[in-house]
């Protein structure tokens, strides 16, 4: 039982929770870019939240399924079909044996995440089956995207032809807000104050939070870079130190880059800001274009946040 690729997409990795505990070692985190997403396909389906999903950036993605199954899409929308029948995202579906899903261009957002019933069968490595490109790790082949010809396999699904299937979605409050942007679109990204705030001076801090920067179209899986007026900073480096997720680092050209999950493990450029979980799943759905404005969060309201979300996937991180 499985999907056979047809077209690879521009970028279709396997994903999951991510590559977690091996930071010391040297090995990025990966995982789903877009936890939020990823987590509710899983659920929509009854799957453990670390079940692998399929993380479809920019569509083009399209596969047969060799079993029929029970899947479903979360995040971006792209114009999914299955054979000539249009879907919407957010919801789950059946796919008969045969039949073919495909994915379009995403006028959207940048990302959507398909899950299976009982989730892809796949071996672990450390741990995970997230795809890590620059570490040659995960996926079907040494971190490679998905290609055609390439097999995912998951479990059988007994779908009971005498019981008619119930479609099961997300209600839309809670995803309606944070699927929208396009290239024209202004957002809001909360941060805390980085391990090296104190160092930039009061101009360099209030520049960073009062202007709009601007999303590079050089940004990928590793790092988000922002155009704008650089910080006129004089901190040359800093003795180097582990990168937390969403950690805002600022090169010497003065443009910030958030760093996300396939980031390096060290780095010795300043953090002048750390940008809150929920804000590294939102800025995985902005396209090249979009202006950001940085904001400083409460500690205790983001944590709470974060909790509830952890409670109500069921992580355990």
């Amino acid at each position: 039982m499985s999907f056979k690729v047809i077209n690879g997409g521009l970028l279709s990795t396997l994903q999951d929770l991510g590559r977690l505990g091996h930071s010391h070692t040297g090995f990025s985190q990966g995982g789903s870019l877009d936890l939020k997403a990823a987590c509710w396909a899983n659920y929509l389906l009854g799957n453990s939240m670390d079940c692998a999903v399929i993380e479809i950036t920019l569509g083009q993605l399209s596969l047969q399924a060799q079993q029929s199954t029970v899947f479903a899409v979360c995040g971006a929308n792209m114009q999914m079909r299955i054979n000539e029948r249009p879907l919407q995202p957010w919801r789950s579906a059946v796919i008969k044996a045969g039949e073919t899903l495909s994915f379009g261009h995403c006028r959207q957002g940048m990302r959507c995440y398909l899950s299976v019933s009982g989730g892809f069968k796949l071996p672990l490595q450390l741990g995970s089956v997230a795809t890590v490109s620059r570490d040659q790790l995960g996926g079907l082949n040494a971190g490679a995207k998905l290609q055609t010809g390439d097999v995912l396999p998951f479990s059988p699904v007994n779908i009971n032809k005498q019981h008619a299937f119930t479609q099961l979605c997300v209600p839309a409050t809670y995803y309606q807000h944070g699927y929208q942007s396009t290239h024209h679109s202004w957002v809001n990204l909360n941060v805390f104050k980085g391990p090296q705030w104190h160092l930039f001076s009061a101009k360099d801090q209030q520049a960073f939070l009062q202007q709009h920067f601007v999303l590079d179209q050089q940004s990928n899986r590793m790092a988000a870079k922002f155009n704008g007026a650089p910080l006129s900073s004089n901190i040359k480096g800093i003795v180097s130190q582990g990168i937390n997720l969403g950690a805002i680092q600022v090169p010497p050209n003065g443009l910030p880059m958030a760093l996300l999950n396939d980031r390096q493990t060290l780095g010795g450029y300043a953090k002048i800001a750390n940008l809150t979980h929920q804000a590294c799943w939102k800025l995985a759905q902005l396209p090249p274009g979009c202006h950001v404005q940085f904001t400083l969060a409460d500690l205790a309201t983001e944590q709470a946040k974060l909790r509830q979300f952890y409670r109500f996937f069921g992580i355990n991180l």
